[in-house]
C-alpha cells in the first residue's frame, strides 16, 4: 500500500529493499523497483521517485540527488537523521552529506540488484528485460559505479540456449584455457548472427562469445573496455586474433585471423571473381 501511495501504482512492485545503516550515515530507506517501464511505453522521461526526509520531516520530494539519474526509475524513501533540516534544495546539490548518502544507498541498492540475480536468476531476468536499458545507460555514464553495474549486465551467448541471458562472470568461469578475451558481437537478431561470417571460426574452436542485440549493447561494452582483467573485443574486428584450436589428433593447430582461415588460391579467385562481376562499378 506505501508503495501504490509514494508510486502512484495499481500494480505490486517486483523488488521492494528496506535497510538501515548507522555508519557512514545514519540511514533508513525503503527502495521499490516497479514492474513496468513507462519511458519504453512512449510516456516520457521518468522523474526520479525517491524522496528524501530528515527526521521524518520531508526536504526534497522526487530528489534529483539522492540517487543517479539512470536510477530514475527506482521508488521509494530515505530518511537520514545526519542532514540539517534547514538545508536548501540549493545547496543539497553541493552537500557532502549528501554526496555520501547518494554513494552509500546506489552501492547498498547495486548490491542488493546483484543478490536478487543469484537467488532467482529467472525473476532477474524479467527484471533486466524490463529496466536493463538503466543499469546499461549507467554504464556508459557513471564511473564510479562501472564495476557494480558490469556485474549485472546480460547478454544472450553462442553456449546458452535462445532467450536465456548470462551474466560476464558466467561467460568468464567458462573461458578455454589460454583464452584472455570476452568476445561478442552486434546484430539485429540471434538468427542473423549466427547466420554471420564472424561466429563460423568462433564456433570451429568452440570459442563462446556473446550475442549483442542491442544497438546500443556495442557501444556500452566498448565503454566498459574490460571485465575481470579480460578485455572487451568485438568479433568483427580486422586483426582479430583466435585463441589456438586443436585438430582431430589433439595436436595444437596454429593461431590465425578469421582471415588467414581462407587458403591463398581461394582468396585470389575469389578476388579475381569479383574483379570481372565488378569491373569497373567499384575501385
Amino acid at each position: 500500500e506505501f508503495y501504490k501511495f509514494i508510486g502512484n501504482a495499481i500494480d505490486e512492485p517486483s523488488y521492494r529493499l528496506h535497510f538501515s545503516a548507522d555508519a557512514p550515515l545514519a540511514i533508513n530507506a525503503l527502495l521499490f523497483v516497479p514492474k513496468e517501464n513507462y519511458e519504453s511505453m512512449g510516456m516520457g522521461r521518468m522523474q526520479p521517485g525517491v524522496n528524501l526526509y530528515c527526521q521524518k520531516v520531508l526536504i526534497d520530494q522526487h530528489s534529483e540527488n539522492i540517487l543517479p539519474e539512470w536510477l530514475r526509475f527506482v521508488k521509494g524513501v530515505v530518511d537520514s537523521e545526519d542532514l540539517p533540516l534547514n538545508i536548501s534544495r540549493q545547496s543539497l546539490q553541493d552537500n557532502a552529506l549528501v554526496m555520501k548518502l547518494r554513494r552509500v544507498i546506489t552501492k547498498r541498492f547495486l548490491k542488493f540488484l546483484a543478490e536478487q540475480a543469484k537467488k532467482d536468476a529467472e525473476k532477474y531476468q524479467e527484471f533486466w528485460k524490463t529496466f536493463g536499458i538503466f543499469l546499461k545507460e549507467g554504464v556508459t555514464t557513471d564511473f564510479e559505479f562501472r564495476t557494480e553495474l558490469a556485474r549485472l549486465l546480460r547478454f544472450e551467448s553462442s553456449a546458452s540456449e535462445p532467450g536465456v541471458m548470462i551474466s560476464l562472470d558466467d561467460y568468464v568461469q567458462r573461458m578455454k584455457e589460454g583464452q584472455d578475451k570476452i568476445y561478442y558481437i552486434n546484430g539485429p537478431s540471434r538468427p542473423a548472427v549466427e547466420n554471420g561470417p564472424y561466429v563460423e571460426m568462433f564456433k570451429k574452436r568452440e570459442v563462446e562469445i556473446l550475442y549483442t542485440l542491442e544497438p546500443i549493447d556495442d557501444f556500452v561494452l566498448s565503454h566498459l573496455g574490460e571485465y575481470d582483467g579480460k578485455k572487451l573485443v568485438s568479433a568483427d574486428q580486422a586483426d582479430l586474433r583466435l585463441p589456438e584450436a586443436t585438430d582431430e589428433d589433439g595436436k595444437e593447430q596454429e593461431e590465425q585471423s578469421a582471415a588467414d582461415a581462407l587458403p591463398e588460391e581461394i582468396q585470389q579467385s575469389l578476388c579475381k571473381w569479383m574483379k570481372e562481376i565488378l569491373a569497373d562499378k567499384v575501385k
